[in-house]
């Protein structure tokens, strides 16, 4: 078993113990099955044009089953999240439909299309949702939109370097600002309060 199948499984584990020890909290566990099953199904199936197609419509399928949960919850949906899983649609209908355009973008790149449906999702829920790209529910609507706009900035940022560092592997150029883009979004909501 290679690193990145390792890590995937270890992931999987992890959300699982935190999942019964803090039931309550369901919702922010399940948002990672879509990115879970991806980085398994891709890996165990030896990153070849089919494990890709197979890993972008298992997420897919999972990012609408999820979707359609979370809403129904009336839950807000984590925004992170929804651009990576807007990602995972995208690849999803790529392949489905055999949209070349779309699977060249995401051959040519491997933060790109990634960070791009992030910003996407930023822009949009900075601009016309009440919950902005930091997905919180508060009284001082000035606070989450000033707290948005410093997440689409990081995002933007975030898109910059991954596009400049796409050589540098798939840990430098997606998952570093990735992690630092929740860390900074988690550091904003706190400071709202």
């Amino acid at each position: 078993m290679d690193l990145f199948l390792g890590l995937s499984f270890l992931v999987l584990l992890v959300l699982g113990y935190f999942f019964y020890s803090n039931p309550s909290q369901w919702h922010y566990y399940l948002k990672w099955v879509p990115a879970s099953a991806f980085m398994i199904s891709a890996r165990a199936y030896g990153m070849t044009d089919e494990a890709w197609s197979t890993a972008f419509i298992l997420a897919g399928f999972f990012t609408v089953f999820i979707f359609m949960i979370l809403s129904r919850q009336g839950i807000i949906y984590d925004r992170l999240m929804l651009g990576v899983n807007l990602f995972f649609l995208m690849g999803a209908y790529g392949f489905l439909s055999g949209n070349d355009a779309i699977l060249e973008w995401y051959s040519a790149s491997k933060g790109g299309p990634f960070f791009g449906c992030i910003v996407v999702v930023g822009l949009l829920s900075t601009l016309f949702t009440q919950y902005g790209f930091v997905g919180v529910r508060h009284k001082n609507k000035q606070a989450v939109q000033y707290a948005s706009f410093l997440l689409f900035a990081a995002a933007v940022i975030a898109l910059i370097w991954s596009v400049r560092a796409d050589e540098q592997g798939l840990l430098i150029s997606v998952v570093i600002p990735f992690i630092l883009l929740r860390v900074i979004r988690d550091q904003l909501v706190r400071q709202m309060d």
